[in-house]
């Protein structure tokens, strides 16, 4: 009689890999569907600042707050979302994130990572100034050259008269 060995899960369990993502310095937790993170690495503390015994999901957020609730409300198992985030550190400019959320049923917990997009939304915010100043400089090129034109046309106008008069 032969018997095959149970081959136990080898896929690791979240806090494991929140523990793995610390020494990469990508912020990570879990919470729960009320918003309550129940595990962080160090590296969500230093980017959000969080200092406090129960942190919530909400502290890591300035605004639209009711996005990471309708995403926390409507997760079904093994479903990811993605959402962008604005936090408001209490001291400097605000900060743009992503997070990639996942449900974890298991647990109950949701398992999120975040990535900053401060610096590419900076660079979104100075390529649509840019734009706007090139639209600006070409509608100001396109008016004078639309007085140009009609000062030209005068002027023309203006000599030709006298020289029809003069050359008979």
């Amino acid at each position: 009689m032969s018997t095959t060995p149970k081959t136990a899960d080898t896929r690791p369990d979240s806090e494991s890999i929140c523990r793995a993502l610390e020494h990469a310095n990508i912020p990570c937790c879990h919470a729960d569907r009320s918003g309550v993170i129940r595990y962080l690495n160090e590296t969500w503390k230093k980017v959000y600042d969080l200092q406090g015994a129960r942190p919530s999901l909400f502290d890591c957020i300035s605004s639209d707050h009711q996005t990471l609730i309708d995403v926390i409300s409507q997760r079904k198992p093994s479903e990811q979302s993605t959402i962008e985030i604005r936090w408001q550190p209490p001291q400097g400019l605000p900060r743009w994130f992503s997070w990639q959320i996942v449900y974890e049923e298991e647990h109950k917990l949701f398992f999120i990572v975040a990535n900053e997009l401060t610096s590419l939304k900076m660079s979104q915010n100075e390529l649509t100034f840019a734009r706007n100043q090139a639209k600006s400089s070409l509608d100001q090129l396109k008016q004078a050259m639309q007085i140009k034109n009609v000062f030209l046309s005068n002027i023309s106008h203006e000599i030709r008269t006298p020289l029809y008069g003069l050359l008979g």
